[in-house]
């Protein structure tokens, strides 16, 4: 007859734990964390355990991924019902400390929909401290937006597909994203959070950032020795404009053919022609040009390589 006792992982040896540990998946490692402090610390102390990441889906279908960084499977899943979400204060009891316990885990990308949970998001945002993308949408009635980026730093990208934006306090802080940060209605940003921004691609729609404002991205981009991730920043304003800028105080000069090309390549199969803009050049030889189209707004493109292949794809978009 087996003994009611159980195997008493705990007596053995650490070196002994650590080998029953090469047997169990993540899933039952984590399982293991959740039985006391002492399990949780022994868990965190194991060397074994491979380096995972997390995600996270908050929309129609909540869940909890963990993943293999080797091989990008998932090894560990929790799916939760959307029955009575706002009134389950445990939901995220799974998600609580997991990037603590195992071993070089991180959360990497977060999926809320505000339209199927008005309440139970804050719990959530509770829980996380960071990630490397978030996805966001909201019906723009609360401070959705808000609420999201002073909870969370998100180190890689934004992306916010929220189109309407009522609330009359905007996020005054700073943005850290490194890759990417699209935003449908970007009428919250300030100029304090414009300046903060040193991310390889910027979109902002629906903006309402002044001339003046511009202007001080445009001068600190040029007085500076850094900024070094920044590619494009493409703003589309509101139905007013930004206006005029100051290209004298800029030292802008028109387009030079020996100084770069004419077509400048935004993303796969969309390119946009810069013969028309406007070049300022900083002090380290970066070279910058700046365009303004009445309907498709304000770009800013810093030329890494000032002469790319010029070649036009077949079926690609050119504004």
């Amino acid at each position: 007859m087996s003994s009611r006792n159980g195997f008493k992982l705990l007596k053995l040896p650490f070196l002994a734990i650590e080998q029953v540990f090469l047997y169990l998946d993540i899933l039952e490692i984590i399982d293991i964390s959740l039985c006391s402090k002492r399990c949780k610390n022994v868990v965190k102390r194991n060397r074994a355990t491979p380096a995972t990441y997390i995600n996270i889906e908050f929309s129609r279908e909540h869940g909890v991924d963990v993943c293999s960084v080797d091989n990008k499977k998932v090894v560990a899943m929790w799916n939760f019902s959307n029955t009575n979400m706002g009134n389950r204060k445990k939901m995220w009891w799974s998600i609580d400390g997991t990037e603590e316990v195992l071993r070089n885990c991180y959360v990497k990308h977060v999926n809320i929909n505000m339209h199927y949970e008005r309440v139970a998001y804050k719990t959530l945002l509770d829980l996380l401290k960071t990630c490397e993308s978030l996805e966001m949408i909201s019906d723009g009635s609360s401070d959705h937006t808000k609420h999201v980026l002073s909870s969370i730093k998100i180190t890689k990208s934004f992306n916010d597909k929220s189109y309407l934006y009522s609330s009359a306090n905007p996020f005054l802080g700073a943005l850290e994203c490194t890759d990417h940060i699209n935003c449908e209605n970007a009428s919250w940003m300030r100029a304090e959070t414009l300046l903060t921004l040193n991310c390889e691609y910027v979109e902002l729609k629906k903006a309402r950032l002044t001339a003046e404002d511009i202007m001080e991205y445009l001068k600190k981009w040029k007085n500076s020795t850094g900024m070094g991730r920044f590619r494009k920043l493409n703003i589309m304003h509101t139905a007013v404009g930004i206006g005029p800028l100051d290209f004298e105080e800029l030292g802008a000069m028109r387009w030079d053919p020996l100084k770069r090309a004419a077509m400048y390549k935004l993303q796969d199969d969309l390119y946009i022609m810069c013969n028309n803009g406007m070049d300022i050049e900083r002090a380290d030889g970066l070279l910058a040009t700046i365009v303004q189209h009445e309907t498709r707004g304000f770009f800013f493109l810093v030329w890494a390589d000032r002469f790319p292949d010029q070649t036009f794809p077949y079926g690609a978009i050119r504004l």
